[in-house]
């Protein structure tokens, strides 16, 4: 029997839709069409580490690397892809992307550059309705990528913090200071940790988890993204 013929059949009934774009895809695709892969707003962070990524979050926080995807904007792929994401229950576009992100880095030569990869955690209300946080799906990407460890449930958010939409920095700062714990500080003692979430607008809730994983004496700390709004 010919599957792919019928897996093609039934496309025409129930046919597969590419979260970038909306539109259906053929056989062989997978959550984006070729289309969309190739016209993503790909940056090219990470190849040099004095980027703008990573001058934004020296303020307050020793990140001595920064690595984002996509550029984010405005009802734009990055903007679909997040939304699924985050909202229509599709964790393997975070590990999908966090994938490609990852494999960029080890050709960039970074792999070598961290032991642990750590999500930034979302508060539990918001992972028992979502099911899951989308951070750590992306976390797991980039870890499969660079060939190292996701470490996911090694830190947790302490409240559930405002939305931190349309709040300048300072106030997104004290929106999220404190929020987070270290729940096993030997995992990262002494290590190469990179912190990944989502989006990052102006990096104060990157900062903010790492202002407590400083705390038990990392080597270094990265911080790394699907979509940079910049």
């Amino acid at each position: 029997m010919n599957w792919s013929y019928l897996e093609d059949f039934a496309r025409l009934f129930f046919p597969h839709f590419c979260y970038g774009c909306g539109g259906s895809m053929v056989s062989g695709e997978k959550l984006l069409c070729t289309s969309c892969i190739m016209q993503l707003p790909y940056l090219s962070y990470g190849q040099n580490e004095n980027n703008p990524l990573t001058r934004r979050l020296v303020s307050k926080t020793r990140f001595e690397y920064g690595f984002a995807l996509l550029r984010f904007k405005q009802s734009g792929l990055a903007q679909n892809l997040l939304h699924a994401l985050k909202y229509q229950a599709q964790p393997e576009i975070g590990f999908r992307l966090g994938q490609i992100l990852g494999l960029r880095m080890s050709r960039q030569g970074f792999s070598e550059n961290f032991d642990l990869v750590l999500p930034v955690p979302i508060h539990v209300s918001r992972e028992r309705v979502r099911g899951y946080n989308q951070s750590e799906a992306f976390a797991n990407g980039v870890a499969a990528g660079i060939g190292k460890e996701a470490i996911i449930k090694s830190a947790v958010r302490l409240r559930k913090t405002e939305t931190q939409t349309r709040k300048d920095k300072m106030s997104r700062w004290r929106n999220v200071e404190g929020s987070f714990k270290v729940l096993d500080p030997e995992v990262i003692r002494g290590k190469r940790i990179l912190i990944v979430d989502d989006v990052i607008t102006t990096g104060a809730t990157v900062e903010a988890c790492a202002a407590e994983i400083m705390k038990y004496d990392p080597i270094s700390l990265g911080a790394a993204c699907i979509a940079d709004v910049v």
